[in-house]
């Protein structure tokens, strides 16, 4: 976003939500899905419809490598363009960007599968800087099909929840006091009986008034990865959310909102030919 006005040298007010997702089909079918968002507070949520690109068929799950490079540019948290494993987060880590900081990481892990167990360290986690065309924000991406399920003619899922803090670097900067807006957030891709959705809720206050005074946001995702059919496929590989602050017009409140961005495979399998 060009062009934007600064206030004390980071973006402050108005922040709007953007959701994109990719589907990539195998043989099996073709991909489709279409997307949903829950961003709430006391005052109701709101949804919006997204568009979804289909891509050529292709026996193996491709890693999606448009999103954009990251910095980090808090000198309160780690000073690092380099991801860090989801696991330090849980530990205690803090990622910052765009004058906001990420902190108080949390987790839990359920999946169909009894000797499955979860490996956080293969989800890098990278902040977006705020020169990014969605704003700033964080990036997950997935390594080692930490994230995929193989339907066995049975339903298998895995459901990762994960949730942390976003704060405003500086008390002082309008970004400490909000109220809530989006537009769309999250994704909901299936292709007959596999398939991803993400919802992303935010909570900030009690109701509209509660945001003049808040300086932190609370966000939590809802990550669900399931396949039935043998031979199908389905893989979360990279998603993100966005946190874009601009100056609002005279007598208005600084908004924020949140956007998610998504990048997931469903796939199915080549049968083997006689």
């Amino acid at each position: 976003m060009p062009g934007r006005p600064m206030v004390g040298g980071r973006p402050s007010g108005n922040l709007t939500c953007h959701a994109r997702c990719q589907c990539h089909a195998g043989r099996r079918g073709r991909g489709m899905g279409y997307a949903r968002s829950t961003c709430r507070n006391q005052r109701g949520c709101a949804s919006g419809p997204l568009a979804v690109q289909s891509f050529p068929k292709e026996p193996v799950m491709e890693r999606f490598s448009q999103l954009i490079r990251a910095t980090i540019l808090s000198f309160a948290v780690v000073a690092s363009a380099q991801a860090l494993p989801l696991s330090t987060l849980l530990a205690g880590g803090t990622l910052g960007a765009g004058g906001l900081a990420f902190t108080h990481f949390s987790a839990s892990y359920a999946t169909s599968d009894p000797l499955r167990v979860f490996n956080a360290g293969n989800i890098d986690v990278t902040a977006i800087p705020d020169g990014s065309p969605f704003g700033a924000g964080l990036r997950f991406m997935v390594r080692e099909g930490e994230l995929t399920v193989q339907g066995a003619g049975a339903h298998a899922f895995i459901d990762l929840r994960m949730g942390f803090r976003v704060a405003a670097l500086d008390p002082a900067s309008p970004a400490s006091g909000v109220a809530l807006t989006m537009t769309s957030n999250g994704i909901d891709m299936r292709q007959q009986d596999h398939g991803v959705t993400i919802a992303h809720h935010v909570r900030g206050g009690p109701g509209m008034a509660g945001f003049l005074s808040q300086p932190e946001l609370w966000v939590a995702s809802d990550l669900l990865v399931w396949a039935a059919d043998r031979g199908d496929t389905a893989a979360l590989i990279v998603f993100s959310q966005h946190y874009d602050l601009e100056v609002p017009e005279p007598g208005s409140l600084p908004l924020l909102a949140v956007a998610g961005l998504a990048a997931m495979a469903v796939l199915g399998k080549r049968r083997p030919t006689s």
